[in-house]
């Protein structure tokens, strides 16, 4: 406990903690004091000097911003002659600073504009002001800069450096002639997060999206949740005449401490995109043609019905969306089950993190992560395998880059890929692709014959550890080192780290959970864990990255072929007991089929009919020609969608959705966490909420959902699911809740409690099989600039400017080898199909190894992948898929 400071400021006695500096200590108490470099998340600048206050009478000023507490020190912030030197300085900063605050998009919201009013500067004392000589700097798509507004308050700097550690910004020349920009006027390092902007006091930078667009004091602010990655950051909608002009964030609101990647900041253009579906669409001989509400939903209802009293539940499937809320996924299950008595419902979940969610239900009894990402932060060594957070999840690797640079953490990091996290990593184990399980009962080896595993969490919470040394006796270090193509020093150095310091934590992503041995991967990561002890403790266990806002809470509310809502076993009779009594109505016991299960099902021509909510199937599923042909098998399918996706383009009906700024419901994010987003502006034309069309459709079918509100859904909810109980939207407060709530209705930041005992269990090391007609490892994944199936990125300008088409990408030594040049164009060919495309040529892939990215319907990679399934999980191997590349003629 740090020792208390008593000082005295303004007569007012005051008491500050140990370390603090006189800001901090008014701050604390709402004693106001200027500032324009200061914030309270970056290193002490002391630049502006206007915090200049007295302490102990001394003639001489210190500035407040880095000047410490003392015991007994009397500070003064506010006497004319502090005023009058603030006032001096500020009317030299407006010297050289634009006058143009009528037309300023910082006006109202500028610092600088609020300081002049508070210390009444209305007149230029010094007859002089620098004539207009800089045109603004347009080199950033999202971000305009005017220098001459500049105050080289150093905030844009710091940030960039200290918080998202990247250092695109910097000081240039010196003295009179300083200025802040790009080195050498290029943006390469600038990942366009916007967060240089967020913290400018002034105007001199503006979005380029929302400018001329809203004065400050004409938006409407409405807190919501970003509709992105699994992050689940918070952010701030800022909207005039019912658009979205800007986004902005709020440190207080969620668990992102007001920090956003470019596609939060900047992603939200496809709100208003003209290619919004805005009424229902019904096909009429193979032409879509528009239709009312009652038509469309009636139209939907009569075939479905049809359908199911001619072939029962079975001939019917559903595809919930990891973009849609909670509420809309629980209601959406609710109708297959309650009205059309199928289990036969999934979502995109299956495909990325089943395996997950497989392996720790079983072993930990919590299907999900067990720890917070700002903990992350506090974990002295931080395993990543299987992932890229830098840019699939950029709130996780924010807080990974700020261990190693601030807290001293050791980044462990396997990957076969330069990522961005490779300059912050003590430890890279390059590895060979698909060699993920031989590495990791490797370093169990090493942790056992070394003697490095904590022998009183081993004993006393788990067993089977005989077992797993047996197993691990064919995992020497020489034979590992040889499979993984590392060396055993590597090896070695990597497991020390690891089993050596008082906390540790695993962060892994979809990398690992689509290969052929999936579960196995997920399975031996927890073998680590456990030989070390590092679970229920702050700053330990186990993140897997979920690629979308709501992939943990559309499988926590029950859209699952095997589970009702909170993981209860469909097949438990008790449990249907609960849920039939609650719904008035009797539940199909046997599981339904997964993802792929209904694919197959419907080329068979078993299921005949579909119901797809937010998703683009055709894009996002594996073998896509797979896919197109079961879609196209059907009798009836419904899509429902806030644009005419390709799956949409199939449709029989397609009805109208609002996309997440014109709803209300929760989120629950990567770490539990669920929030709430509320609706910001009216859904767009005719279109509505999944929660009002659900309960259109259940209605026309004679199951009235009686709900008025997405609260009262959610009361449902948390009364049904026992991980959800206590959950109301009054108590989520400005941070959300992490479930399982405890008995006083806080929030489980981390895990404590797990099944018991604990196992550990001996996996076996598939090798990728080799092909010399397809020689290379083709790996398929996301970028920074897009999200899954780019329905929404693609439609959002500024990200379209920064990444408009895809390319694949290829080794130099792989490229000179087959004399393919930079922007060459290429075949890429398997077994399954082939594709031609331009290709970028870089060293971050090794040899024998190329690139694609999963966000393009024009260069769709989903053509070459899912050959092969885990058969445990019924999740298709997505990830690494064997292909050849050869150069086309012109």
């Amino acid at each position: 406990m740090s020792k208390k400071i008593n000082l005295i400021i303004n007569e007012i006695a005051v008491e500050a903690g140990e370390g603090d500096t006189i800001l901090a200590a008014a701050r604390k108490f709402n004693i106001y004091i200027p500032t324009l470099c200061y914030s309270p998340h970056l290193t002490l600048f002391g630049a502006c000097r206007l915090c200049l206050v007295e302490v102990n009478e001394s003639p001489r000023l210190v500035s407040a911003c880095t000047t410490p507490v003392a015991e007994g020190m009397s500070v003064k912030t506010d006497t004319p002659q502090i005023t009058g030197i603030r006032k001096t300085l500020l009317e030299m900063l407006l010297l050289e600073h634009p006058l143009d605050c009528l037309t300023c998009d910082k006006g109202g919201e500028c610092e600088l504009q609020n300081l002049a009013f508070r210390l009444q500067v209305t007149e230029d004392r010094f007859g002089f002001h620098a004539p207009l000589t800089k045109n603004p700097d347009e080199t950033n798509c999202f971000i305009q800069r005017d220098l001459q507004k500049c105050m080289l308050c150093g905030k844009c700097v710091r940030v960039c450096d200290e918080i998202r550690n990247i250092g695109a910004l910097g000081y240039t020349r010196h003295g009179m002639m300083a200025t802040i920009g790009y080195p050498e006027k290029k943006l390469v390092n600038c990942e366009f997060c916007g967060q240089c902007l967020a913290v400018c006091p002034v105007g001199a930078l503006s979005s380029k999206l929302s400018k001329f667009e809203a004065r400050p004091w004409e938006m409407e602010q409405t807190n919501s949740v970003c509709p992105y990655c699994g992050c689940g950051c918070s952010l701030v909608l800022r909207h005039k005449n019912n658009k979205v002009v800007k986004i902005s964030t709020n440190d207080e609101l969620g668990g992102n401490e007001g920090l956003l990647c470019v596609k939060g900041r900047f992603g939200y253009d496809f709100i208003n995109h003209p290619t919004r579906l805005t009424n229902p669409l019904i096909k009429k001989d193979g032409v879509f043609t528009q239709a009312t509400w009652d038509e469309a939903i009636q139209y939907v209802a009569d075939k479905l019905k049809l359908i199911f009293k001619e072939k029962g539940g079975q001939a019917i499937a559903a595809i919930a969306s990891t973009r849609c809320t909670n509420e809309e996924n629980y209601l959406f299950q609710k109708l297959m089950r309650a009205v059309f008595k199928t289990n036969n419902i999934d979502n995109y979940a299956r495909l990325e993190h089943a395996p997950s969610m497989t392996v720790l239900q079983d072993v930990l009894g919590v299907p999900a992560a067990t720890n917070s990402i700002q903990e992350v932060k506090t974990a002295q060594t931080i395993l990543v395998i299987g992932a890229n957070p830098t840019s699939s999840h950029v709130i996780m690797g924010l807080a990974i880059k700020q261990a190693v640079r601030n807290c001293g953490a050791n980044l462990i990091l396997v990957d076969p890929v330069c990522s961005n996290l490779v300059p912050f990593a003590k430890s890279w184990l390059q590895i060979k692709p698909g060699t993920d399980t031989a590495l990791l009962n490797g370093l169990a080896r090493i942790i056992i014959d070394e003697n490095l595993l904590n022998k009183e969490f081993v004993e006393k919470q788990t067993k089977g550890l005989g077992k797993l040394v047996s197993h691990l006796q064919a995992f020497s270090p020489e034979s590992v080192a040889q499979i993984c193509n590392v060396s055993v020093e590597e090896l070695e150095k990597a497991a020390r780290l690891f089993a050596q310091t008082e906390t540790a934590c695993i962060v892994y992503g979809d990398g690992l959970v689509q290969q052929v041995n999936a579960a196995d991967n997920v399975y031996a990561l927890l073998n680590l864990l456990l030989l070390t002890g590092n679970l229920g403790r702050k700053g330990t266990g186990i993140h897997p990255l979920r690629t979308s806002c709501n992939v943990q809470g559309a499988c926590d509310v029950g859209a699952l072929p095997d589970y009702l809502p909170g993981y209860q076993d469909l097949r438990d009779e008790q449990v249907r007991e609960k849920f039939e009594l609650a719904w008035n109505t009797q539940l199909p016991s046997a599981p339904g089929l997964s993802l792929m299960g209904m694919i197959d099902a419907a080329i068979a021509g078993k299921i005949t009919a579909m119901y797809i909510i937010g998703e683009n199937t055709l894009t996002s599923f594996p073998q896509k020609n797979n896919v197109k042909k079961a879609l196209e098998s059907l009798d009836f399918l419904v899509v429902q969608d806030i644009f005419l996706t390709e799956t949409a383009q199939l449709a029989d009906v397609v009805l109208p959705a609002a996309a997440f700024a014109e709803k209300t419901g929760t989120y629950t994010n990567t770490e539990r966490r669920i929030q709430k987003i509320n609706q910001a502006v009216l859904p767009i034309g005719e279109s509505k909420s999944d929660r009002l069309i659900l309960q259109m459709v259940a209605k026309a079918c004679g199951y009235e959902f009686k709900y008025n509100s997405a609260a009262d859904v959610m009361k449902e909810i948390s009364e049904l699911s026992p991980i959800y109980s206590g959950i109301r939207y009054q108590s989520l407060g400005s941070k959300g809740l992490q479930w399982p709530l405890s008995a006083e209705g806080k929030s489980a930041e981390y895990l404590a409690e797990f099944k018991k005992p604990l196992s550990f269990h001996p996996v076996q090391y598939v090798p990728l099989d080799e092909d010399k007609a397809f020689p290379f490892v083709l790996i398929s994944g996301g970028l920074l600039f897009h999200h899954l199936s780019g329905t929404m990125s693609n439609k959002t300008r500024g990200l379209q400017l920064l990444c408009p088409e895809p390319r694949l990408e290829m080794n130099p030594v792989d490229a000179e080898r087959l004399r393919i040049q930079e922007n060459a164009k290429v075949l890429v060919e398997n077994c399954a199909d082939s594709l031609a495309i331009q290709v970028k040529i870089n060293n971050r892939y090794p040899s024998g190894v190329v690139f694609l990215p999963k966000h393009f319907s024009s260069a769709p990679v989903n053509l070459f992948t899912g050959c092969r399934m885990n058969q445990e999980t019924q999740t298709q191997v997505s990830k690494l898929t064997r292909v050849n590349i050869r150069l086309l003629d012109e």
